[in-house]
């Protein structure tokens, strides 16, 4: 019985370490550097660069483009305007990524797009001046 307990108790430890683990994309030619975890197809995204945005969403596969994670992102500097990006998965250096936004509900803007970077390490490196969710 103790056996037991012990063996489910280090896969709990085993499965929650697994899901607490980032993979950081960092976006060429910006400051962002965003932390995806992905659990069971649920991700949740935190930016470690240069902004305070944050935002969830779910691994989709889209016509014409394949396995994506699609992300709501909110920016608390930049709080007028809902953002939402594309990501290709899984992710890999040189990935796309293209981030869209509306500021009224109503229309939807194709706002930026690009490549993201897997950083490996603790700290990612800031690659760019400004992030993509600045107001111009």
């Amino acid at each position: 019985m103790r056996k037991t307990i012990l063996l489910g108790a280090l896969a709990l430890a085993a499965s929650t370490a697994a899901a607490g683990a980032a993979t950081i994309l960092s976006l060429d030619g910006y400051c962002n550097a965003y932390a995806m975890r992905n659990v069971n197809g649920v991700v949740a995204m935190k930016d470690t660069g240069c902004s305070e945005g944050f935002g969830a969403g779910r691994l989709a596969s889209i016509r014409g483009d394949g396995k994506t994670v699609v992300m709501g992102l909110m920016d608390p500097a930049n709080s007028t305007t809902q953002f939402a990006f594309t990501f290709s998965y899984p992710f890999v250096t040189g990935g796309n990524w293209t981030l869209y936004s509306t500021t009224t509900g109503k229309t939807v803007t194709t706002v930026l797009s690009g490549q993201y970077t897997v950083v490996t390490g603790d700290v990612p490196a800031l690659n760019g001046p400004r992030s993509v969710t600045s107001p111009e």
